[in-house]
């Protein structure tokens, strides 16, 4: 009986450890191409919220990519 418990333990807390480990890492794929913020769209966009009297906060920015391939 405390064997059994023992091996379940170990078999859950090799699981858990083991899912830890699959987890994604964070890096920044796609970087070979050049991407950079959409300048004159930004710049449109603001102008018209300055003259609605509206303030614009950008979370993810418009964005160009260079297309050189």
């Amino acid at each position: 009986m405390n064997a059994t418990r023992r091996l379940t333990s170990v078999l859950a807390a090799s699981l858990l450890l083991t899912a830890c480990a699959t987890a994604p890492v964070a890096t920044l794929q796609g970087t070979d191409k050049l991407q950079n913020v959409d300048q004159a769209y930004v710049a449109a966009v603001e102008d018209a919220t300055r003259k609605a009297h509206v303030r614009v906060y950008w979370v993810n920015p418009p964005l160009e990519t260079d297309q050189r391939d």
